[in-house]
């Protein structure tokens, strides 16, 4: 009996949770259409500032679709020069000034998504990662991340909690994060963001069973899908590993250890048990 209510007594409990070390402030790049690569300027680790040009593109498509409007436009603008010297022209003059403006809209529209193949870095900071198949001449989707920039500063650690555990913790909760490798010396943590619902897909996919990670995950129609509930849980860093005031080049993966609301390892089991059956009788 003694052991039985040994298994009822709430001790302090820590919510283990996967998760990534990253910069907090970190931005994207993307193609804007699919495009062929004509010149990659940027390398991983390289400091970059705003607007800085880290990919040139192509898109003959483009350049064709651009060529008809200006060769439209050139048609258009002769026939309103000889209006005065041509009666059916001039008649049809308003017809063709409101068609001249609307091939130069046109025109405008094309040239500016044509910049958009000059891919700019977002924001300042470091290229934390670039897309390992680039490469000049390859053609690229308007969905492949060809970048990612970090801004040097202020870490977050961020990862997903179980269902089962969702509810023992809350925003402010303090605790540790510990990188896989023991790279660097453990870092404080506050949790400042609890998603408030289940994740559909694992956007930090280093941490899927699919990538080696430690979250039930499979792979379907090109998206990492959990296995079962989890939610996504962000947490600043102080402490060692923002000191430096710098990012890790890549997303240093490791887990988060908060410190919970007490429970019962007799709970704790019974809870376990339920979650497995539940979830069998939904398969």
């Amino acid at each position: 009996l003694a052991q039985v209510s040994l298994l009822m007594v709430p001790f302090p409990y820590v919510v283990p949770i996967p998760a990534v070390l990253t910069a907090a402030q970190q931005a994207p790049a993307f193609a804007p259409r699919p495009a062929r690569i004509e010149t990659i300027r940027v390398r991983q680790g390289e400091q970059v500032h705003a607007g800085q040009v880290l990919f040139e593109l192509s898109a003959p498509e483009l350049d064709q679709k651009l060529q008809g409007a200006q060769d439209r436009q050139d048609l258009l603008s002769e026939r309103l020069g000889r209006r005065m010297a041509d009666q059916r022209d001039l008649s049809e003059s308003l017809v063709l000034e409101r068609e001249l403006r609307l091939e130069r809209d046109r025109i405008e529209g094309l040239d500016r998504e044509r910049s958009r193949l000059v891919v700019r870095a977002p924001i300042d900071g470091t290229v934390v990662d670039i897309a390992p198949e680039l490469s000049e001449g390859r053609w690229i989707s308007d969905k492949l991340r060809l970048a990612l920039v970090a801004k040097p500063g202020t870490l977050e650690a961020r990862g997903y909690v179980d269902a089962e555990d969702f509810r023992r913790i809350a925003d402010g909760d303090e605790g540790r994060f510990v990188d896989d490798l023991y790279q660097q010396p453990a870092s404080d943590i506050r949790v400042i963001r609890i998603a408030a619902a289940a994740a559909e897909q694992l956007d930090h996919w280093v941490l899927a069973s699919t990538h080696g990670g430690l979250v039930s995950a499979r792979q379907q129609n090109g998206k990492t899908l959990p296995e079962h509930g989890v939610f996504e849980v962000t947490a600043s860093v102080a402490g060692p590993a923002s000191a430096s005031g710098q990012p890790p080049l890549t997303a240093l993966r490791g887990e988060m250890h908060i410190r919970g609301d007490a429970q019962s390892l007799g709970g704790r089991v019974l809870r376990r048990i339920a979650h497995v059956v539940v979830r069998e009788a939904g398969a």
